[in-house]
């Protein structure tokens, strides 16, 4: 089993291996906090490493540090409770004796619920980047109009009064 890949402030420039975000991007003092868990499962590390070397993570700032980190913890859930599910098989004996749906895929779909949530604020899905765009977008031009009448000259009391 192989081990988890050393902090970036401790690899070498030799031991970069392709597929890991190595250089800081975005925001510089979140270098030493986008360490993965150390509870999390090998391909929930590799996501997450994967994800800090993307264009989505520039913007993220250290507020926004512990939801995206809730986010991959919740991807850490799901893969456990997927694993769970087809060792035991999605039907399950009941108190009974009946059979019933396998409980974690009811856990399952709140943690998806839960992550849609925390994708769609964070700006990670197309939905949220074109509603975001539009709210950016929208904003931008109110500030422009607001601008503009500010720069206006026609009702300053100081330009009417030298006229």
């Amino acid at each position: 089993m192989p081990s988890l890949p050393k902090p970036l402030d401790r690899r070498q420039r030799r031991n970069r291996r392709p597929g890991l975000a190595l250089v800081p991007v975005g925001d510089p003092s979140l270098v030493a906090e986008r360490r993965p868990s150390a509870e999390w499962l090998r391909g929930t590390v590799a996501q997450w490493l994967a994800f800090w070397g993307t264009d989505e993570a520039k913007p993220t700032r250290l507020v926004e540090l512990n939801a995206l980190r809730r986010l991959f913890d919740c991807y850490d859930e799901v893969a456990r409770c997927r694993r769970a599910v087809r060792k035991d098989g999605r039907l399950v004996e009941g108190s009974q004796g009946q059979r019933v749906a396998h409980p974690l895929l009811k856990y399952i779909d709140g943690c998806l619920k839960e992550m849609r949530a925390i994708e769609d604020r964070l700006g990670l899905n197309r939905r949220a980047l074109v509603a975001m765009g539009a709210s950016f977008a929208s904003t931008q031009r109110a500030l422009a109009e607001t601008n503009q009448v500010i720069e206006s000259d026609d009702d300053d009391p100081r330009i009417a009064a030298v006229q």
